[in-house]
């Protein structure tokens, strides 16, 4: 309806003319123009085809308010929560990556602190080297309970960083499904939109035509009826003339015929 409004104000202007131009003349008095061919005999002044510029001044004007009003809905009809939308994703990517950048991090301190705990079983040993059998016991089991502390750690730090990622997959699936849907439904509803602009304002081109094009039908044909209404009163009173030209010369005769006598 928008582009309705500001369109017909255009087309009721602007459509005289550019019908006129489409038939090759413009209007009597318009740079370039002539009267229309009926009104003037071959050959005279004013007379056939003229001129008359094309103007295509209305079919541009309704490019650009179509354009303008199809951008309008858009923006009304889910265009701004698509740019918020857009927003919500980066996000969304932005918490994945920092994620992974946790879990890669925890990975690697869990990593430094199993190396450690073996180089400081290393050095235990070394340093044990000449104590007892029982001592070097009792370091193997540090060593491995060192290493079963340390490879807990590990598989905790994969299950937490394996969660992270799948619910960070999970959001991210869900927002991209959610986008989609709001994206189809916002081109669903612009089309809508535009289709119905696009109708509204050939609905109103078309009628402005026929309106157009039924006055000059009822100028044409005024016009006829007024040459056949002067033909008419000139036929007449030529016969009136005639028949009192007749009678005078009658009357004419007579006196002579009396004076005659």
């Amino acid at each position: 309806m928008f582009a309705t409004r500001a369109f017909a104000p255009v087309v009721r202007r602007a459509a005289p003319r550019a019908i006129r131009n489409s038939r090759g003349y413009a209007a009597p008095g318009t740079p370039g123009g002539a009267v229309p061919p009926h009104s003037a005999p071959s050959g005279a002044p004013g007379g056939g085809p003229s001129g008359g510029k094309k103007d295509n001044t209305p079919l541009i004007i309704a490019g650009g308010v179509v354009a303008a009003a199809g951008l309008y809905y858009w923006y009304k009809s889910g265009g701004k929560q698509e740019i918020q939308q857009h927003r919500v994703n980066q996000d969304i990517k932005d918490a994945y990556k920092d994620a992974k950048q946790v879990a890669k991090d925890d990975v690697s301190w869990a990593e430094g602190k199993v190396q450690q705990g073996l180089d400081r079983v290393k050095d235990a040993a070394g340093r044990a080297g000449s104590q007892a059998a029982q001592g070097v016991e009792e370091a193997k089991s540090k060593a491995a309970q060192a290493h079963a502390d340390a490879q807990k750690g590990w598989n905790e730090a994969k299950a937490n960083a394996s969660q992270a990622r799948a619910d960070a997959e999970q959001g991210w699936n869900n927002a991209k499904a959610n986008a989609e849907s709001g994206w189809n439904n916002a081109k669903a509803n612009a089309k809508a939109n535009a289709d119905q602009a696009r109708a509204d304002a050939e609905k109103g081109w078309n009628t402005a035509k026929a309106n157009v094009q039924q006055g000059w039908e009822d100028a044409k044909a005024n016009a006829h009826a007024g040459i056949e209404n002067a033909r008419t009163a000139a036929k007449q009173g030529i016969d009136n003339a005639s028949a009192k030209a007749h009678e005078l010369g009658d009357k004419v005769e007579d006196k002579i015929s009396g004076a005659r006598k």
